[in-house]
């Protein structure tokens, strides 16, 4: 069986069946037949005269190492488990710590009548004092931040920063927390203007 490949004149040389190096020439480097129309399985190394100006007078010819990949591997940042146990995560924090204690401006933005809680209606309610209401906070996390628009954030947050689902709860914490806490104001102070 004769296989062939185009030396670097352009020309094509046969390659005889078994006529393979088992060892690769240390002393030559190959040459990687890169044309389409070359047989890629073939690494193709110059023999060179012993004259003053060396010239070309064979070539070694060695089967092409082959390397397997894995192709079942897949993005650890699409395990829609870690998803769910980030987002559990960050909603447990936000809506036990941040939103009670971290983020009470946000109460600001909505007053409670008689155990019904709405939105202010002018900004002279909104100059209030701050009084923690864990009815306002359950109207919060019923109404303007769930789960899945924590996720949408969080997907968000991963996509423009580049990062990866598995850094967020210890390096980029902080930044989630003031990141959420603008999107939550601004969201809220939408609303707020829409109704005065």
């Amino acid at each position: 069986m004769l296989r062939s490949f185009v030396d670097i004149n352009g020309n094509i040389q046969y390659v005889p069946f078994g006529a393979y190096s088992n060892q690769i020439n240390s002393v030559f480097q190959p040459i990687y037949v890169n044309d389409p129309y070359a047989n890629s399985s073939l690494v193709v190394t110059p023999t060179y005269s012993d004259e003053e100006k060396p010239s070309i007078t064979g070539y070694n010819v060695y089967p092409r190492p082959i390397f397997y990949t894995n192709s079942n591997y897949s993005d650890i940042n699409n395990d829609p488990e870690l998803r769910k146990r980030v987002v559990r995560y960050f909603f447990e924090k936000f809506s036990t710590v941040w939103l009670p204690y971290s983020y009470t401006k946000l109460q600001k933005y909505l007053k409670n009548t008689n155990g019904e809680i709405s939105f202010i209606k002018t900004i002279g309610e909104y100059d209030k004092e701050i009084i923690n209401d864990n009815a306002k906070v359950e109207f919060i996390l019923e109404n303007i931040l769930s789960k899945h628009e924590l996720l949408v954030f969080l997907d968000k947050f991963v996509n423009k920063n580049n990062v990866n689902w598995y850094d967020l709860k210890l390096k980029h914490i902080d930044k989630i927390k003031s990141e959420l806490y603008d999107k939550l104001k601004n969201h809220m102070k939408k609303i707020v203007i829409k109704h005065i």
